[in-house]
């Protein structure tokens, strides 16, 4: 929980520093940040308490690239 909302704090303050300098960033640094600003790992916290995984299956690979594509769908779905 810490660690989730620690990052996207962290993103959103970069992301004001990114607009107040009117920095123009390229596509993969704005969906790195945006990744992060979005807030979707600060909502899956909660439903990730209830459902009580073991570290090898939360830090997995392959959970961490499916939340990465959950993400992207839902970057995608909001600029469009």
């Amino acid at each position: 929980m810490i660690e989730s909302f620690t990052a996207y704090l962290e993103s959103v303050v970069e992301q004001a520093r990114v607009c107040d300098t009117s920095t123009c960033l390229s596509v993969a640094e704005y969906l790195k940040n945006r990744r992060e600003n979005v807030g979707t790992r600060p909502s899956f916290v909660p439903l990730e308490l209830d459902m009580d995984l073991r570290d090898e299956v939360f830090y997995h690979p392959t959970t961490i690239e499916l939340t990465l594509y959950i993400t992207d769908m839902i970057i995608i779905d909001d600029v469009s």
